[in-house]
């Protein structure tokens, strides 16, 4: 009897050992803070994680509240270890932004598959799932490739007070989020860059400050100092 308590003892430590080995390494949201019927990004750092090869072909697959009616959705790969997952949780689910909500912590369980459908990181443990849910700023927990963009022509810059000015993008569909240093988000906007684009800033306090610029060619995060 105690030979077989011990190795379900054993059995037990290598099981929860494995899910915490392969669990992500950070997760984060773009933007910081979102609606459930508003178009979001979420982040995967699997750095770590051994079951999985940069560049390769995955899956994001959640149960709940319930299986999307479209399956399991392939996710687009960042760079190294980075996956992302841009949705609109209503459209994913099937479900209103309300039944959503009504849901609560009991949202959004699910996992990252391979393309044979196997699970490579078990369930998103509660406290990542919770910061997927509620959101959860990229500054500071998870540096995104910038080789897709020409960073020497990027200038960030006020030009007065109200007004943050970005010259040297792509001309394109872009998103521009602004987040303080605590990780609030102050601004969130989504353009059509043509080289140039000037923003309008809310009444911020003078510090230090995270920009976050998205395109089709990827992600680039710059800090700021605004006075």
């Amino acid at each position: 009897m105690k030979k077989l308590l011990l190795f379900c003892f054993v059995l037990f430590l290598s099981f929860t050992g494995l899910n915490a080995q392969i669990a992500p390494a950070e997760v984060c949201t773009s933007p910081a803070s979102y609606a459930y019927d508003q178009e979001v990004t979420w982040y995967f750092d699997l750095t770590g994680n051994t079951l999985v090869t940069s560049g390769e072909d995955l899956y994001f697959y959640s149960w709940a509240p319930n299986p999307p009616p479209g399956g399991s959705v392939l996710m687009t790969h960042e760079s190294d270890m980075i996956w992302s997952l841009t949705f609109t949780p209503t459209t994913f689910y099937g479900l209103t932004a309300a039944e959503i909500q009504a849901v609560g912590d009991a949202a959004f369980w699910s996992n990252v598959q391979n393309a044979g459908g196997t699970a490579v990181t078990g369930t998103i443990p509660y406290g990542q799932k919770e910061l997927l849910r509620l959101g959860n700023s990229c500054a500071g927990v998870i540096t995104l490739s910038s080789d897709s963009f020409n960073v020497d022509n990027i200038k960030i810059y006020t030009i007065n007070t109200s007004t943050l000015r970005i010259d040297g993008m792509s001309t394109g569909k872009s998103r521009l989020t602004l987040v303080n240093i605590s990780g609030k988000q102050v601004l969130n906007s989504s353009f059509i860059s043509e080289g140039s684009h000037d923003f309008r800033l809310p009444n911020l306090t003078s510090g230090i400050y995270i920009v976050q610029l998205e395109n089709e060619n990827g992600t680039l995060i710059k800090k700021i100092a605004l006075e």
